[in-house]
């Protein structure tokens, strides 16, 4: 048994490290011809980085980055050889910021004065098909399948709660937030949407759609009036899509490619963008350099990670590592922290912050919010110079929550009893068996106040404002970034683009110079990732290398371990917008 695994173990090596060489055999710069339309197909999720992790190099090699995307079409836009854009837009698993940052990229590709064009099977499968819309809208040409719908329904948003679970199953939610806008524990206390919770989301919907709105009016050439009318008489079907005038043409898509030739062309020339992207070479080389740092994910304390179930998080070991050596570096000018988090543990965004802090006192420090960056999310960013975030970016939720379950109703319900011994009167105030006592309520609540304080003068602090006026657009409630912009939570409004721009002229760097970028935490191949060296620097042996894969599968294999109670700054309950 123990040579079959041996053995099952070389043969994995094997296997892997020829996947790793094929990867750099197919980095060859390839040609592009000339008269090119650049063919990709939008659907996502899309990273902000890859992980540095062995399980990350493996599952994610072959997985776009979103700056991969935005790069290759600012290139694209640029390049000779590339006469067009065209585009299917499959059902979109990204939000509403990461889909703006793509949707601002091709509308720059169009100023190029080269036709960007999209193809749609449907835009909703008997589902709301805003998001894939409001994409296609930002293209010259949008085509339907005719078998497609155009479902621009307007927005909804939708939250679950399992208070009515745990009454049937016996188990009581003692839990406690400040702020009445802080509704990530209404999953477990409530039942339906209190005043506060319904107000927020209300809110929320109502500024995304107002992007949506005008981005539709402005792609279409339709006013803003007769977008909302169209809400009143969607879905459209494939014709009644024609003449409503959100689409182009019903056409299938080798009709589409047929009408995109040149007269007496066979069939029209094509460049796939992944392909694009090995064919493009290097990047931009400049004078002065840029650090990029990622924070994405639930904010933990300890090394950012990659899960077996593809989530990450940002840990706090890695970021500060990241900042104090951005920081150090006399070669980096500025630093542009992109952040995608619903937040998490309170300790850790501190320690995030107070790193973020003493790198400004160096150099700039830009924040680039993606979909989200709230609670936690928001921590971490306060302190920057500026901080950056597209319209629709979720972002704030200035609060902090609290608590455990008590199971004791739901063990009697199946025959489970616990008992317990404590010396002191606080020794048992984590026990799941029973509530808070009065004296550990108010202990919780000394807590919590002090968490909310903290935060809320770093936001006052960083953001130059009176704590009453954090206070008062605080309490837990999220906002959009089109709101945060209004109240001053955040800068500018924009993706990475926009974020550089601004790094560059707080550093002085002239607009029009190119700049290097070095990215934070470093990104490695799967070759990388097997032969890299480990906590003590000492690079991987063959033996070892299979005992890092086989304990790779092991983890693969195990379930996901559980969270502790400590995400005191985290969003868990992030409003699903469509």
């Amino acid at each position: 048994m123990k040579r079959v695994a041996i053995g099952c173990g070389i043969m994995l090596a094997i296997f892997l490290v020829l996947i790793g060489l094929a990867a750099g055999v197919g980095r060859y710069r390839s040609s592009v011809k000339r008269g090119s339309w650049l063919e990709a197909t939008f659907e996502g999720p899309y990273l902000e980085y890859r992980p540095t992790s062995l399980m990350a190099a493996l599952l994610l090699q072959d997985r776009l980055l979103l700056r991969e995307i935005t790069g290759a079409l600012d290139r694209a836009a640029e390049d000779p050889k590339i006469a067009g854009l065209v585009v299917r837009i499959d059902d979109l698993k990204t939000g509403w910021a990461q889909t703006e940052e793509i949707r601002d990229h091709i509308i720059a590709f169009r100023k190029s004065g080269k036709r960007a064009v999209c193809y749609l099977e449907t835009a909703g499968e008997f589902s709301s098909g805003n998001l894939e819309y409001y994409l296609a809208s930002g293209f010259d040409k949008i085509y339907l399948g005719p078998s497609g719908d155009i479902n621009l329904v307007g927005l909804m948003a939708q939250s679950m709660f399992l208070r009515g679970t745990l009454d049937l199953l016996g188990i009581y939610p003692d839990m406690e937030h400040i702020g009445d806008y802080k509704t990530a524990m209404n999953f477990w206390t409530e039942k339906s949407f209190t005043p506060a919770h319904r107000e927020m989301y209300q809110n929320l919907i109502e500024s995304i759609e107002k992007t949506l709105v005008a981005g539709v009016a402005q792609g279409r050439k339709l006013r803003e009036a007769e977008v909302r009318a169209l809400f009143r008489k969607a879905p459209f079907l494939g014709k009644e899509a024609l003449q409503a005038k959100l689409v182009d043409g019903v056409k299938y898509r080798d009709q589409v490619y047929e009408e995109l030739k040149r007269p007496g062309q066979r069939k029209l020339e094509t460049v796939r963008l992944e392909r694009y992207l090995k064919a493009a070479g290097a990047q931009a080389t400049g004078r002065n350099m840029l650090a990029v740092v990622y924070g994405v994910g639930a904010v933990l304390r300890g090394k950012s990670e990659f899960g077996t179930d593809g989530t990450q998080t940002m840990g706090s070991d890695t970021v500060s590592r990241a900042f104090r050596e951005a920081a150090e570096d006399d070669a980096i000018k500025a630093i542009v922290f992109r952040v995608d988090s619903p937040g998490g543990s309170y300790i850790a965004s501190d320690i995030i912050w107070r790193e973020v802090a003493r790198a400004r006192e160096k150099k700039p420090v830009v924040v680039s919010m993606s979909d989200l960056a709230g609670s936690g999310g928001y921590f971490v960013a306060m302190p920057a110079t500026e901080i950056v975030a597209h319209p629709a970016t979720l972002t704030a939720s200035i609060g902090v929550l609290g608590g455990k379950l008590d199971v004791r109703g739901f063990y009697n319900k199946i025959g489970v009893t616990k008992d317990h011994v404590s010396l002191e009167p606080y020794a048992d105030m984590f026990f799941d068996y029973q509530r808070f006592t009065p004296q550990q309520k108010l202990a919780q609540w000394r807590f919590l106040n002090r968490v909310y304080d903290d935060f809320s003068r770093k936001a006052a602090q960083g953001r130059h404002m009176k704590w009453e006026d954090v206070d008062r657009i605080g309490r837990g409630r999220v906002w959009t970034g089109a709101d945060a912009k209004r109240l001053g939570l955040v800068d500018h409004l924009g993706g990475m683009d926009v974020a550089i721009a601004r790094a560059k002229d707080l550093a002085k760097i002239p607009a029009s110079e190119n700049v290097r970028m070095r990215f934070y935490p470093s990104e490695k191949t799967l070759w990388q990732a097997l032969t890299s060296r480990d906590e003590d620097g000492v690079a991987l042996s063959a033996g070892r290398s299979v005992r890092r894969i086989a304990a790779l599968l092991g983890r693969m294999m195990a379930a996901a371990e559980a969270r502790g109670s400590d995400s005191v700054l985290e969003m868990s309950e992030v409003p699903e917008i469509r």
